[in-house]
């Protein structure tokens, strides 16, 4: 991934670290250079961010963690530190259940959708994103959102909040305030209450 993009993100010329990111995005998409496919999608993300386009931005992050996923790419602690005041001033824009649907958009994407997407002026259609995940019957588990039951399922794993943090990079403060909300959605007390719920409904990994 170009210095040069994340540079002129810095320096707040999002032109140029666009117009750097989209040329790096064009040659690994060529080359299928799947690391610095993401990291220019995480450039995308946070460039959408500072225009105020938070939406944009949490679709690209989660295109990017998708991909990150599917092809085993390790998020480095640098780019965590860099990318993750980004992530969370946008966070704070939106209610849950904005985010929560901007994120799904994103997670349904394949490599090839998102970086059209970054490369694109505008914003897909309805049509072309699925709605948030939900459970047979049309509700989500005891109402938990998408995140609340991927970090419930982290939490069941036994991870503490730092390793749920470092697993989805966001903050450890954003980990413990899913728990707490997760927690009092379902009226339990604590963590170990939390894996015997999650058994209980079948939804654990």
């Amino acid at each position: 991934m170009g210095q040069g993009a994340l540079t002129a993100l810095v320096r707040g010329d999002l032109g140029q670290a666009d117009k750097r990111s989209k040329a790096t995005l064009e040659l690994s998409r060529r080359l299928g250079i799947g690391h610095y496919t993401a990291g220019c999608l995480d450039i995308f993300g946070a460039s959408a961010a500072l225009r105020g386009h938070s939406v944009r931005a949490v679709r690209l992050w989660a295109a990017e963690e998708l991909l990150r996923t599917a092809m085993g790419i390790p998020r480095m602690p640098a780019e965590l530190s860099f990318f993750g005041p980004y992530v969370e001033a946008t966070r704070a824009q939106l209610d849950e259940a904005a985010w929560e649907r901007a994120w799904s958009e994103g997670r349904v994407m394949s490599m090839e959708v998102a970086v059209e997407y970054a490369l694109s002026e505008g914003e897909p259609a309805p049509a072309e994103t699925s709605a948030p995940e939900e459970s047979p019957g049309g509700e989500p588990p005891g109402g938990l959102t998408h995140r609340q039951r991927e970090i419930a399922a982290l939490v069941a794993r036994g991870l503490t909040n730092r390793q749920i943090a470092t697993e989805l990079s966001i903050s450890e403060h954003t980990v413990a305030n899913h728990i707490a909300k997760t927690l009092k959605k379902l009226g339990l007390s604590s963590r170990s209450q939390l894996t015997a719920w999650l058994a209980q409904q079948r939804i654990l990994p």
